[in-house]
């Protein structure tokens, strides 16, 4: 188990480095990474919270932060091997507790930064009409107009005929269109703008895995397998307004090939042109039987380990479980979030949430 000592840590507010009044009252940094999690329709953002012994009150006085400032921090086990934040951190949050008693030891202050979010107007409800056009597409043009990156991961190509955009924010809009194509969805501090971030967990799991994680490694581990059903099993329906019937598809799209063709609506909207238009119900429906066969929701398999500090197990790596150490849960894997404590008692440590199939 590393201790604190042998750790690298900096911590800089308003471009000024204050690692050397912060480090010898600095009792946790906590920082959170995440990647997004489908099943509660949310776009999270990345964290770090630092925790400070304030016996002298320093930290409620001449170093006392504003709220909505940047928060810039590194830390590792050296300059070259650490983490480095970048400056796109804002404080969120200051918490100070404490006691009245002479003998408690003074208070406890508690900075919360978040990864900066972009300004008011992706908050803005909206109308707009999206036609012959692609999820890839309406990520890049919010992203250029909310002054964000773009850090797009799908190998396919998700073409739409029309998406409208009702009184709808564009943060909400591409939430829900990622997540209803088997997506996730995130925003990242980046080193300057913050970034958007979508990604494929199902393309990622055909990379090669970064990391072999042996059992030796970790402190602690627990699995979990949840029963679903067999997603080749999964279809679709669509009604076909000139045989005035509904139909099943259960077609899966081979790769690079996918698109829906449709507006995003409940009911078909079919242009008057027979055949190609159901063709392309059909293939719209194929999207969706296929988008539930990639969605993280199917995902069922999930891991924590618990290790010693390493400020590379970030959120959308990849690790492989050895097969003649973890048996039934070897295989590759995905970081879906990371946790990273530095602790004046406990050292660093690094705890991971996997998901596969």
């Amino acid at each position: 188990m590393a201790e604190m000592k042998r750790l690298y840590v900096k911590v800089e507010y308003g471009d000024k480095d204050i690692t050397a009044k912060v480090e010898p009252y600095l009792t946790n940094l906590k920082y959170e990474d995440d990647l997004g999690d489908s099943r509660l329709g949310v776009t999270p953002s990345d964290s770090v919270t630092v925790t400070l012994a304030d016996s002298r009150r320093l930290f409620q006085g001449e170093l006392y932060p504003t709220v909505g400032s940047a928060l810039c921090f590194e830390f590792g086990y050296s300059p070259d091997n650490a983490f480095k934040s970048g400056r796109g951190y804002l404080i969120d949050l200051i918490q100070v507790t404490g006691s009245g008693a002479t003998d408690s030891g003074g208070d406890t202050v508690v900075w919360k930064a978040l990864a900066q979010l972009p300004g008011k107007g992706i908050h803005t409800k909206k109308c707009k009409a999206w036609t012959n056009t692609s999820l890839a597409a309406i990520a890049r043009a919010m992203a250029a107009e909310n002054g964000m990156e773009l850090a797009y991961e799908c190998e396919d190509e998700i073409k739409f005929f029309r998406i409208d955009q009702v009184n709808e924010s564009d943060l909400s809009k591409i939430t829900r269109l990622a997540r209803k194509y088997g997506l996730v969805c995130s925003i990242k501090a980046g080193k300057g703008k913050p970034t958007l971030a979508i990604v494929d967990l199902a393309s990622k799991l055909t990379k090669p895995p970064a990391f072999r994680i042996y059992r030796k490694d970790c402190t602690g581990y627990s699995f979990e397998d949840w029963a679903a059903r067999n997603p080749a099993g999964r279809h679709a329906r669509y009604f076909d307004v000139q045989k005035k019937e509904l139909l099943t598809s259960d077609k899966v799209i081979p790769k690079g090939t996918r698109k829906d063709g449709l507006s995003e609506s409940d009911v078909d909207t079919p242009d008057g042109r027979g055949q190609q238009d159901r063709a392309r119900a059909r293939e719209a429906m194929g999207v969706f039987a296929s988008s539930v066969v990639r969605s993280p929701d199917s995902m069922k398999r999930t891991a924590k380990l618990d290790l010693p500090g390493n400020p590379s197990l970030l959120a959308g790596v990849v690790v492989e479980l050895p097969k003649d150490e973890w048996q039934a849960h070897s295989g590759v894997w995905v970081i879906v979030h990371s946790e990273h404590n530095l602790s004046v008692t406990g050292g660093y440590k690094t705890s991971v949430t996997l998901r596969r199939k």
